[in-house]
Protein backbone atom coordinates (compact mmCIF):
# COMPACT_ATOMS: atom_id res chain seq x y z
CA UNK A 1 0.00 0.00 0.00
CA UNK A 2 1.31 3.45 -0.94
CA UNK A 3 1.48 6.26 1.47
CA UNK A 4 -0.02 9.14 0.35
CA UNK A 5 2.87 12.50 0.65
CA UNK A 6 1.83 14.80 3.59
CA UNK A 7 0.38 18.05 1.76
CA UNK A 8 2.61 20.85 1.44
CA UNK A 9 0.57 22.86 3.90
CA UNK A 10 1.19 20.43 6.49
CA UNK A 11 4.61 20.53 5.60
CA UNK A 12 5.12 24.15 5.91
CA UNK A 13 3.01 24.10 9.52
CA UNK A 14 5.53 21.48 10.42
CA UNK A 15 8.50 23.15 9.81
CA UNK A 16 7.48 26.97 10.61
CA UNK A 17 5.90 25.39 14.48
CA UNK A 18 9.25 23.80 14.78
CA UNK A 19 11.88 26.74 14.70
CA UNK A 20 12.59 28.66 17.31
CA UNK A 21 10.91 32.10 17.82
CA UNK A 22 13.18 34.83 15.84
CA UNK A 23 15.60 36.45 18.23
CA UNK A 24 19.72 37.24 17.33
CA UNK A 25 20.28 33.90 19.11
CA UNK A 26 18.81 31.76 17.74
CA UNK A 27 19.69 32.34 13.99
CA UNK A 28 21.90 29.66 13.41
CA UNK A 29 19.47 27.28 15.19
CA UNK A 30 17.35 27.78 12.71
CA UNK A 31 19.93 27.69 9.74
CA UNK A 32 21.09 24.05 11.10
CA UNK A 33 17.20 22.81 11.31
CA UNK A 34 16.15 24.34 8.09
CA UNK A 35 19.28 22.14 6.37
CA UNK A 36 18.17 19.63 8.20
CA UNK A 37 15.03 19.72 6.99
CA UNK A 38 16.21 20.24 3.25
CA UNK A 39 17.25 16.72 3.45
CA UNK A 40 14.39 15.10 3.59
CA UNK A 41 13.33 15.38 -0.13
CA UNK A 42 12.68 17.92 -2.70
CA UNK A 43 9.34 19.35 -1.03
CA UNK A 44 10.62 19.45 1.99
CA UNK A 45 13.88 21.68 0.83
CA UNK A 46 11.99 23.41 -1.47
CA UNK A 47 9.97 24.92 1.92
CA UNK A 48 12.80 25.32 4.26
CA UNK A 49 14.87 27.65 1.52
CA UNK A 50 11.84 29.58 1.50
CA UNK A 51 11.83 29.96 5.10
CA UNK A 52 15.32 30.56 5.29
CA UNK A 53 15.22 33.59 2.76
CA UNK A 54 12.33 34.80 4.63
CA UNK A 55 14.67 36.37 7.31
CA UNK A 56 18.09 38.01 6.85
CA UNK A 57 20.43 38.45 9.58
CA UNK A 58 23.20 41.05 9.67
CA UNK A 59 26.14 41.10 11.79
CA UNK A 60 29.69 42.16 11.69
CA UNK A 61 30.65 38.46 11.37
CA UNK A 62 28.94 37.75 8.17
CA UNK A 63 28.80 41.12 6.99
CA UNK A 64 31.50 40.39 4.03
CA UNK A 65 29.73 36.96 2.96
CA UNK A 66 26.34 38.79 2.62
CA UNK A 67 28.06 41.94 0.48
CA UNK A 68 29.13 39.20 -1.77
CA UNK A 69 25.69 37.32 -1.83
CA UNK A 70 23.88 40.61 -2.74
CA UNK A 71 26.67 41.62 -5.37
CA UNK A 72 26.39 37.72 -6.92
CA UNK A 73 23.00 37.44 -7.01
CA UNK A 74 20.25 39.48 -8.18
CA UNK A 75 17.66 37.34 -6.42
CA UNK A 76 19.11 36.99 -3.23
CA UNK A 77 16.74 37.98 -0.28
CA UNK A 78 14.32 39.37 -3.19
CA UNK A 79 11.41 37.36 -1.05
CA UNK A 80 12.69 38.54 2.61
CA UNK A 81 10.25 39.65 4.87
CA UNK A 82 12.44 40.73 7.67
CA UNK A 83 15.81 42.09 8.43
CA UNK A 84 17.75 41.67 11.40
CA UNK A 85 20.81 43.73 11.77
CA UNK A 86 23.06 44.42 14.84
CA UNK A 87 26.39 46.82 15.34
CA UNK A 88 27.28 45.43 18.70
CA UNK A 89 30.68 45.96 19.68
CA UNK A 90 31.24 47.96 16.99
CA UNK A 91 33.34 51.25 16.94
CA UNK A 92 30.88 54.12 15.80
CA UNK A 93 32.78 54.52 12.60
CA UNK A 94 31.85 50.82 11.40
CA UNK A 95 28.37 51.05 12.04
CA UNK A 96 27.56 53.25 8.92
CA UNK A 97 28.70 49.92 7.08
CA UNK A 98 25.54 47.54 8.58
CA UNK A 99 23.29 50.32 8.08
CA UNK A 100 24.02 50.58 4.82
CA UNK A 101 23.81 46.51 4.36
CA UNK A 102 20.44 46.80 5.52
CA UNK A 103 19.34 49.87 3.10
CA UNK A 104 20.43 47.88 0.28
CA UNK A 105 18.03 45.01 1.50
CA UNK A 106 15.26 47.54 1.61
CA UNK A 107 16.05 48.34 -1.51
CA UNK A 108 16.10 44.83 -3.28
CA UNK A 109 12.79 43.69 -1.19
CA UNK A 110 9.62 44.73 0.11
CA UNK A 111 10.57 44.50 4.26
CA UNK A 112 7.60 44.20 6.36
CA UNK A 113 10.11 44.41 9.37
CA UNK A 114 13.46 45.27 10.72
CA UNK A 115 15.11 45.36 13.68
CA UNK A 116 17.58 46.94 14.39
CA UNK A 117 20.27 46.74 17.50
CA UNK A 118 23.11 49.25 18.29
CA UNK A 119 22.91 51.29 15.40
CA UNK A 120 23.05 55.06 14.61
CA UNK A 121 20.34 56.51 12.84
CA UNK A 122 21.80 60.04 13.07
CA UNK A 123 20.36 62.25 10.36
CA UNK A 124 19.76 59.06 8.19
CA UNK A 125 17.17 59.78 6.19
CA UNK A 126 17.90 57.18 3.06
CA UNK A 127 17.20 54.26 5.44
CA UNK A 128 13.71 55.72 5.89
CA UNK A 129 13.05 56.68 2.49
CA UNK A 130 13.99 52.97 1.59
CA UNK A 131 12.10 51.83 4.66
CA UNK A 132 8.44 52.99 2.92
CA UNK A 133 7.26 49.31 2.58
CA UNK A 134 7.89 48.21 6.44
CA UNK A 135 5.10 47.63 8.86
CA UNK A 136 6.79 47.15 11.80
CA UNK A 137 10.38 48.22 13.15
CA UNK A 138 11.82 47.47 16.74
CA UNK A 139 15.20 49.40 17.85
CA UNK A 140 17.01 47.80 20.35
CA UNK A 141 19.74 50.78 21.71
CA UNK A 142 19.73 52.88 18.88
CA UNK A 143 21.09 55.95 18.59
CA UNK A 144 19.20 58.76 16.61
CA UNK A 145 19.16 62.46 16.23
CA UNK A 146 17.40 64.19 13.46
CA UNK A 147 17.91 67.76 13.54
CA UNK A 148 14.35 68.11 11.65
CA UNK A 149 11.51 65.71 11.33
CA UNK A 150 12.43 62.48 10.67
CA UNK A 151 10.63 61.60 6.85
CA UNK A 152 7.50 60.02 7.01
CA UNK A 153 6.69 56.19 7.05
CA UNK A 154 3.36 56.10 5.85
CA UNK A 155 2.99 51.98 6.97
CA UNK A 156 4.59 51.43 9.42
CA UNK A 157 1.92 50.45 12.58
CA UNK A 158 4.00 48.68 15.05
CA UNK A 159 7.03 49.87 16.72
CA UNK A 160 8.72 48.37 19.46
CA UNK A 161 11.74 50.77 21.21
CA UNK A 162 14.31 48.89 23.38
CA UNK A 163 16.57 51.02 25.77
CA UNK A 164 16.21 53.56 23.30
CA UNK A 165 18.32 57.13 24.23
CA UNK A 166 19.65 60.01 22.62
CA UNK A 167 22.69 61.39 20.88
CA UNK A 168 24.53 62.57 23.75
CA UNK A 169 20.57 63.61 25.33
CA UNK A 170 20.46 66.30 23.37
CA UNK A 171 17.99 64.58 20.83
CA UNK A 172 14.59 65.85 20.39
CA UNK A 173 12.01 62.75 20.89
CA UNK A 174 9.66 64.40 18.73
CA UNK A 175 11.33 64.97 15.83
CA UNK A 176 11.62 60.96 15.47
CA UNK A 177 8.11 59.93 16.86
CA UNK A 178 5.62 61.64 16.18
CA UNK A 179 2.04 61.61 14.31
CA UNK A 180 3.75 63.18 11.26
CA UNK A 181 6.44 61.01 10.86
CA UNK A 182 4.30 57.25 11.10
CA UNK A 183 1.02 58.26 10.49
CA UNK A 184 -0.01 54.91 10.84
CA UNK A 185 1.00 54.03 13.79
CA UNK A 186 -1.29 52.31 16.42
CA UNK A 187 1.09 49.67 18.37
CA UNK A 188 3.46 51.54 20.06
CA UNK A 189 6.09 49.26 23.06
CA UNK A 190 8.40 50.50 25.28
CA UNK A 191 11.06 48.52 27.23
CA UNK A 192 13.68 50.10 29.67
CA UNK A 193 15.40 47.63 30.98
CA UNK A 194 17.77 47.57 34.34
CA UNK A 195 20.70 48.71 31.93
CA UNK A 196 19.77 52.21 31.63
CA UNK A 197 18.45 54.29 34.64
CA UNK A 198 15.67 55.95 32.77
CA UNK A 199 15.17 57.45 29.37
CA UNK A 200 16.95 60.77 28.91
CA UNK A 201 16.09 63.79 28.97
CA UNK A 202 17.22 67.04 28.35
CA UNK A 203 16.30 67.85 31.85
CA UNK A 204 14.74 65.92 34.55
CA UNK A 205 11.17 67.31 34.56
CA UNK A 206 9.42 64.38 32.42
CA UNK A 207 6.87 67.07 30.65
CA UNK A 208 10.21 68.53 29.11
CA UNK A 209 8.63 69.36 25.33
CA UNK A 210 11.46 67.48 23.96
CA UNK A 211 11.00 63.79 26.33
CA UNK A 212 9.63 60.93 25.50
CA UNK A 213 6.29 61.73 27.53
CA UNK A 214 5.71 64.56 24.99
CA UNK A 215 6.05 62.09 22.43
CA UNK A 216 3.42 59.39 23.40
CA UNK A 217 0.88 62.03 24.19
CA UNK A 218 1.40 63.30 20.73
CA UNK A 219 0.87 59.92 19.39
CA UNK A 220 -2.10 59.40 21.85
CA UNK A 221 -5.35 59.49 19.73
CA UNK A 222 -3.86 56.82 17.16
CA UNK A 223 -2.82 54.30 19.48
CA UNK A 224 -4.37 51.25 19.81
CA UNK A 225 -1.77 49.33 21.90
CA UNK A 226 0.69 50.52 24.11
CA UNK A 227 2.88 48.92 26.40
CA UNK A 228 5.39 50.43 28.81
CA UNK A 229 7.97 48.67 30.64
CA UNK A 230 10.42 50.25 32.99
CA UNK A 231 12.98 48.33 35.61
CA UNK A 232 13.29 50.39 38.54
CA UNK A 233 10.25 52.65 37.89
CA UNK A 234 7.25 53.54 36.06
CA UNK A 235 8.51 56.78 35.61
CA UNK A 236 6.71 57.52 32.16
CA UNK A 237 3.54 55.60 33.54
CA UNK A 238 3.64 58.23 36.47
CA UNK A 239 4.05 61.45 34.33
CA UNK A 240 0.73 60.71 32.91
CA UNK A 241 -2.30 62.41 34.45
CA UNK A 242 -5.97 60.87 34.61
CA UNK A 243 -7.14 63.63 32.50
CA UNK A 244 -4.37 62.74 29.49
CA UNK A 245 -4.95 58.99 29.81
CA UNK A 246 -8.72 59.78 27.88
CA UNK A 247 -6.54 62.07 25.25
CA UNK A 248 -5.64 57.74 24.14
CA UNK A 249 -9.35 57.72 22.63
CA UNK A 250 -8.71 54.80 20.45
CA UNK A 251 -6.69 52.54 23.28
CA UNK A 252 -7.82 48.81 23.64
CA UNK A 253 -5.00 47.38 25.04
CA UNK A 254 -2.65 48.98 27.55
CA UNK A 255 0.28 47.55 29.38
CA UNK A 256 1.96 48.94 31.95
CA UNK A 257 4.74 47.93 35.11
CA UNK A 258 5.29 48.23 38.89
CA UNK A 259 8.26 49.09 40.60
CA UNK A 260 8.27 47.92 44.39
CA UNK A 261 4.53 47.53 46.24
CA UNK A 262 3.58 50.81 47.32
CA UNK A 263 0.74 53.02 45.80
CA UNK A 264 3.38 55.90 45.97
CA UNK A 265 6.36 53.90 43.75
CA UNK A 266 3.23 53.36 41.68
CA UNK A 267 1.50 56.71 40.97
CA UNK A 268 -0.14 55.32 38.03
CA UNK A 269 -2.34 53.37 40.14
CA UNK A 270 -4.31 56.25 40.84
CA UNK A 271 -5.06 57.53 37.27
CA UNK A 272 -7.72 53.98 36.70
CA UNK A 273 -10.16 56.42 37.53
CA UNK A 274 -9.93 57.49 34.10
CA UNK A 275 -9.24 54.66 31.84
CA UNK A 276 -9.44 55.06 27.88
CA UNK A 277 -13.11 54.94 26.79
CA UNK A 278 -12.34 51.84 24.05
CA UNK A 279 -10.11 49.92 26.84
CA UNK A 280 -10.77 46.37 26.07
CA UNK A 281 -7.62 44.82 28.22
CA UNK A 282 -4.79 46.45 30.99
CA UNK A 283 -1.88 43.97 31.78
CA UNK A 284 -0.14 44.82 34.50
CA UNK A 285 3.44 43.45 34.89
CA UNK A 286 4.74 43.14 38.88
CA UNK A 287 8.68 43.66 38.46
CA UNK A 288 11.14 43.14 41.51
CA UNK A 289 8.03 41.56 44.11
CA UNK A 290 10.57 39.09 46.32
CA UNK A 291 7.73 38.10 48.49
CA UNK A 292 4.32 37.05 48.87
CA UNK A 293 3.58 39.80 51.46
CA UNK A 294 4.41 42.24 48.89
CA UNK A 295 2.28 40.26 46.26
CA UNK A 296 -0.68 40.94 48.51
CA UNK A 297 0.13 44.76 48.92
CA UNK A 298 -0.07 45.01 45.66
CA UNK A 299 -2.76 43.23 45.02
CA UNK A 300 -4.60 45.41 47.70
CA UNK A 301 -3.05 48.55 46.02
CA UNK A 302 -5.14 47.05 42.75
CA UNK A 303 -8.14 46.50 44.37
CA UNK A 304 -8.39 50.18 45.75
CA UNK A 305 -7.86 51.26 42.53
CA UNK A 306 -10.72 49.19 40.99
CA UNK A 307 -13.16 50.04 43.44
CA UNK A 308 -13.27 53.67 42.41
CA UNK A 309 -14.62 52.70 38.44
CA UNK A 310 -17.79 52.50 37.88
CA UNK A 311 -19.09 49.06 36.31
CA UNK A 312 -16.95 47.94 33.25
CA UNK A 313 -16.83 45.75 31.03
CA UNK A 314 -12.38 44.76 30.19
CA UNK A 315 -10.05 42.31 31.32
CA UNK A 316 -7.21 42.83 34.02
CA UNK A 317 -4.38 40.26 33.10
CA UNK A 318 -1.96 40.44 35.93
CA UNK A 319 1.64 39.19 35.32
CA UNK A 320 4.72 38.40 38.03
CA UNK A 321 7.78 38.10 35.96
CA UNK A 322 9.63 36.16 38.53
CA UNK A 323 11.02 32.88 38.00
CA UNK A 324 10.96 31.69 41.33
CA UNK A 325 7.17 32.23 41.78
CA UNK A 326 5.42 29.37 42.85
CA UNK A 327 1.68 29.67 41.41
CA UNK A 328 0.31 26.62 43.25
CA UNK A 329 1.01 28.61 46.57
CA UNK A 330 0.40 32.17 45.24
CA UNK A 331 -2.94 30.45 44.21
CA UNK A 332 -4.16 30.36 47.35
CA UNK A 333 -3.66 34.03 48.75
CA UNK A 334 -6.21 35.64 50.14
CA UNK A 335 -5.64 38.93 48.88
CA UNK A 336 -5.40 37.71 45.43
CA UNK A 337 -8.94 36.01 46.07
CA UNK A 338 -10.52 39.22 47.21
CA UNK A 339 -9.07 41.54 44.48
CA UNK A 340 -10.97 38.43 41.93
CA UNK A 341 -13.89 39.21 43.66
CA UNK A 342 -13.65 43.16 43.91
CA UNK A 343 -13.21 43.26 39.91
CA UNK A 344 -15.88 40.90 39.48
CA UNK A 345 -18.59 43.18 41.17
CA UNK A 346 -17.36 46.02 38.83
CA UNK A 347 -17.63 43.49 35.39
CA UNK A 348 -13.77 42.83 35.03
CA UNK A 349 -12.54 39.91 34.57
CA UNK A 350 -9.29 38.71 36.06
CA UNK A 351 -6.06 36.54 34.77
CA UNK A 352 -3.18 36.24 37.05
CA UNK A 353 -0.11 34.42 36.07
CA UNK A 354 3.94 34.32 35.98
CA UNK A 355 6.09 34.07 33.61
CA UNK A 356 9.84 33.77 33.01
CA UNK A 357 10.78 36.13 30.66
CA UNK A 358 14.23 38.37 31.44
CA UNK A 359 15.47 41.50 29.94
CA UNK A 360 17.68 39.58 27.91
CA UNK A 361 14.70 37.89 26.28
CA UNK A 362 13.77 41.57 24.68
CA UNK A 363 13.11 40.39 21.60
CA UNK A 364 10.13 38.68 22.75
CA UNK A 365 9.39 40.28 25.85
CA UNK A 366 5.96 41.43 25.19
CA UNK A 367 5.14 38.16 23.60
CA UNK A 368 2.17 36.61 25.14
Amino acid sequence: MVVPPVPVEIVEHIIKQSLPPLRFETFKERYELLRTYSLVDSRWKELAQKELGRHVVVTNEGRERLKEAIHDSKTFARHAQSVWATAHSLVPSDKPKIVALVEQLLDRAELRHVTLSCVNLEEDLNLFDLGRSLRSCTLYYCDFTFHQTAPSMQHLSRMYLVDPYCYDGEGDWLSFLNPTSFPSLRRLQLLRTSAMSSFPQNDLDPRNPSGITHSILALAPHLEALSICEANHPWIADSLSAQEWSLFSNLQHLTLSTSGYGADTNGWFQTLERLPPKLETLTVLILDAVDFEELDELYGVIKVAIRGLEEERWMLNIRILDENVDEGEEDEREAKSSLTRTAAERGIKVEIGSSKVTYGDWETFFDD
